[in-house]
């Protein structure tokens, strides 16, 4: 029998704070620089991290880091990253919580698909849906092909439009 599979179980026991909370450790540990393995440059900047955090996070992480050796391992991204657009993914990372502002968003778009980090899509539209509210229906957006669309239309005839593909004109 292996290790994997116990016998019969008379009860299991499922932790619902057991993923913060290690999230929570890994993101303490990254603050003060404990067990990181990997810094990333970002125009210049230095950030710290665990590989196995942005690997679990990024397809781009993933295949850039698999097969590296261990020690000094230093990742220097292209200029299509930029550390405003960065910044915010890291800690998403660490923390599942995604701070969007009208300054951050579009860097942030383009980063987290750069990166290929995904399952962001319904925040940022959500947050797109908010900044329609407050700007009564006024906001123009850049969609797809560079199209100008009235939110509202595109709010009314495309909900599951990917936030991806809409830019703050």
């Amino acid at each position: 029998m292996s290790v994997d599979e116990p016998e019969a179980p008379m009860y299991v026991y499922e932790s619902t704070v057991h993923c913060t909370n290690i999230l929570l450790c890994l993101n303490d540990q990254r603050k003060q620089d404990i067990l990181c393995d990997v810094s990333i440059l970002v125009e210049g900047r230095e950030f710290r991290g665990h590989r196995a955090v942005l690997a679990a996070c990024s397809e781009y992480f993933l295949q850039a880091l698999v097969g590296q050796a261990p020690n000094g391992l230093v990742v220097s991204l292209p200029q299509e990253v930029t550390a405003r657009g960065f910044a915010p993914l890291l800690q998403f990372a660490y923390t599942a919580k995604l701070l969007l502002s009208r300054d951050n968003i579009q860097e942030v778009i383009r980063c987290a698909q750069f990166l290929r980090i995904h399952n962001l899509e319904d925040s940022c539209f959500r947050f797109l849906e908010a900044q329609l509210q407050q700007e009564n229906d006024y906001l123009f957006f850049v969609v797809n092909l560079g199209c100008l669309v009235h939110v509202g239309l595109v709010l009314r005839t495309l909900s599951t439009v990917s936030c991806l593909n809409i830019f703050l004109v």
